[in-house]
């Protein structure tokens, strides 16, 4: 998880070179951070300090305090007074509101798009999903979790509507973490089987088809997440 910090020798300006490193480094410490988080680098409620983050990814503790801002904006760290920084723990709450505020957003957009398809936007949407039934086909899970979700960003991103796109952003990286949560309860055939009909109703221009299917089709696994998480929340209180 080591950044190297390295410099621009063709940069005359020290004042302007610092400010470029600097801007660069917080991205990269964000990235990498982020990375760790939703591949299950770090557990859910574990306490992320500054000075124990900074010596894992070699840079000092006002980048990694930058870094960690970016990651709080995005909901995939939350910050308390006198507490500190911690990985959120997804509750039953946060996940049935993730999923049903996905369907609508995902139902929005796939409305739009069939109702704007084109050959392009058709081909963009092909390749995006053709990387999924790649992955499935291969077995692999971890790929096919990170091609099913920018298949969704795609379809968002050709739907050329820019409030729409923003709105998502702000939930994405929550959304990272409930789709790793949410694979235990799919199959790697549920990948592709739950995606091909919106793709193809998307690309017939069938507008209202590809809205109901785009906002159905996280429900059923939405659900069993949060009655997972339910019932542990439950068990918790009873033995705490």
């Amino acid at each position: 998880m080591q950044i190297s910090k390295r410099t621009n020798a063709r940069t005359t300006n020290p004042r302007a070179k610092m400010q470029v490193v600097r801007r660069s480094l917080d991205t990269l410490a964000a990235d990498k951070l982020r990375e760790a988080i939703v591949s299950g680098g770090f557990e859910p409620g574990e306490r992320l300090t500054e000075e124990d983050l900074a010596a894992l990814v070699g840079l000092s503790r006002g980048t990694v305090r930058l870094a960690l801002r970016q990651l709080v904006h995005e909901g995939l760290v939350t910050q308390e007074p006198f507490k500190g920084y911690a990985v959120p723990s997804l509750s039953a709450t946060d996940a049935a509101e993730l999923y049903t505020l996905r369907n609508a957003l995902e139902g929005f957009a796939a409305r739009l798009l069939a109702e704007h398809i084109d050959l392009k936007k058709a081909q963009t949407l092909d390749k995006a999903f053709s990387e999924v039934v790649s992955a499935v086909q291969q077995g692999d899970r971890r790929r096919a979790v990170a091609c099913d979700f920018e298949l969704h960003m795609v379809i968002v991103r050709l739907t050329g509507h820019l409030r729409l796109e923003t709105h998502y952003a702000l939930i994405a990286q929550q959304m990272k973490l409930y789709q790793k949560m949410v694979s235990q309860f799919l199959t790697l055939d549920d990948y592709v089987e739950l995606h091909a009909p919106l793709i193809l109703a998307i690309k017939e221009g069938r507008s209202a088809d590809a809205e109901r299917i785009a906002s159905e089709h996280n429900t059923d696994d939405g659900e069993k997440l949060v009655t997972a998480l339910t019932q542990q929340e439950e068990s918790s209180r009873k033995t705490g």
